[in-house]
């Protein structure tokens, strides 16, 4: 007798497999912190995007892709939680580096 087994592809390459029953793939936390990931990034673009057309927008603003783009493919729920309390951490510095700069 054969056995079949069905494959459900995710865009993380985690699996469904129907045979075995187990699910590897993203849970609700998952979601939501992209979610929540997607938001501090909008955020950051906000930020940014207040400097005007300067070289100083353009770098901060490459910083902040590379940044983003390091860290994308981490499914570890801890090490997100961290990245993105970082992420607002440093977003606070940096809004409060800008205040200060346009006061002087």
């Amino acid at each position: 007798m054969m056995s079949i087994q069905i494959r459900v592809f995710s865009s993380s390459g985690s699996f469904f497999s129907l045979r075995h029953g187990k699910y590897n793939g993203p849970t609700l936390a998952h979601f939501m912190q992209a979610s929540a990931a997607r938001q501090l990034w909008r955020k950051t673009l906000r930020t940014i995007n207040a400097l005007g057309e300067s070289e100083l927008k353009k770098d901060m603003r490459m910083w902040a892709r590379e940044e983003f783009e390091r860290h994308k493919n981490e499914r570890d729920l801890e090490q997100i939680k961290f990245f993105i309390a970082a992420g607002k951490k440093q977003l606070e510095v940096m809004t409060e580096t800008l205040k200060r700069s346009r006061l002087s």
